[in-house]
């Protein structure tokens, strides 16, 4: 199911409603999508899906998580999927959450704007203070540009809410008043404000999330290239482990090893050194330790006959 409204091509909803379709192709299931044009309405079409026949629902975003839960307990019989969604541990056995390694999307982003800067001085726009994502594309950015550049300075400024392009403004123009000429912001309302601001003070702009090139055409020209969560592979992923009889954990970390994160084309010239940086931290990335995972739940083996994509 796709988040309230979201029909745009390169949102999250539309991007994993690729990877629904092609499992779903794959497996000669048969697939649903919705567009929900309120909360009210996302909660009937979680509710409406789990109860007319899927064996598999997808929900994205924030605001599907209570609906989802809601579902998942209420029908242990159905699968469900959730990305960008906060699961408790004690979530029912049914219901697994596809998060992305925030850090890694931050030390990828860290080492290309340090590596692009003119001054040797970048800045990331995060959300809230207290989120968890926010200090962990923090974490990551600095060590990545860090690597990128040893003597770059690297500053941070919060929004305070990941829902006000004001606020996402007014954190950019520090950045860059603070001689900041990359700036690296994630795609949400207030991310998409600090890339306008930061574009229009003439800095660059190195987008986290999805591809800002397709949701922000007003920022191409200062488009370095957009960090991306993968959410099509991630899900395809998932579902096709079901699929096959796999125990599929309630958590599931997507990362580059996984190949749910990537970076867009470069839409700026890429110096030669920056390749090279890269092409290492990929390496390393796709051949990293094994991360722990949630105990593993008990799953069905039969191949779902019919996936309904939801959020």
């Amino acid at each position: 199911m796709a988040g309230v409204g979201e029909s745009q091509a390169g949102t999250p909803s539309a991007v994993a409603w690729l990877g629904v379709q092609q499992v779903a192709l794959e497996l000669g299931a048969a697939s649903s999508m919705t567009i929900p044009k309120s909360v009210n309405d996302l909660w009937a079409a979680v509710q409406t899906a789990s109860t007319t026949g899927a064996d598999v629902v997808v929900t994205i975003g924030a605001p599907a998580a209570a609906a989802t839960r809601t579902a998942a307990l209420a029908n242990p019989s159905v699968q469900f999927f959730t990305l960008d969604q906060a699961v408790a541990a004690d979530a029912p056995e049914n219901l697994h959450a596809i998060a992305f390694d925030e850090s890694e999307m931050g030390y990828l982003a860290g080492v290309i704007a340090a590596s692009l800067s003119r001054h040797e001085s970048v800045g990331l726009v995060g959300d809230d203070d207290s989120s968890a994502a926010t200090a962990n594309y923090a974490d990551g950015f600095r060590n990545g540009a860090l690597f990128g550049n040893p003597a770059a300075i690297v500053n941070f400024a919060n929004a305070g809410t990941a829902t006000d392009p004001v606020k996402g403004r007014a954190a950019a123009a520090t950045l860059v008043a603070g001689a900041a000429d990359v700036v690296a912001a994630t795609s949400d309302l207030s991310g998409v404000g600090a890339m306008r601001e930061a574009c229009a003070r003439g800095a660059s702009v190195v987008a986290l999330d999805t591809d800002a090139w397709l949701l922000v055409p007003d920022v191409r020209p200062c488009l370095v290239t957009s960090v991306r969560k993968l959410y099509d592979v991630a899900i395809a992923s998932a579902i096709r482990g079901y699929a096959a009889g796999a125990d599929v954990p309630r958590q599931i970390l997507s990362d580059v090893a996984a190949g749910g994160v990537g970076l867009t084309d470069f839409r700026v010239t890429e110096p030669a050194a920056l390749t090279l940086r890269l092409d290492q931290v990929f390496r390393e990335m796709r051949a990293g330790p094994p991360r722990p995972t949630a105990t593993p739940s008990p799953s069905a083996s039969a191949i779902p006959s019919a996936i309904s994509s939801a959020s």
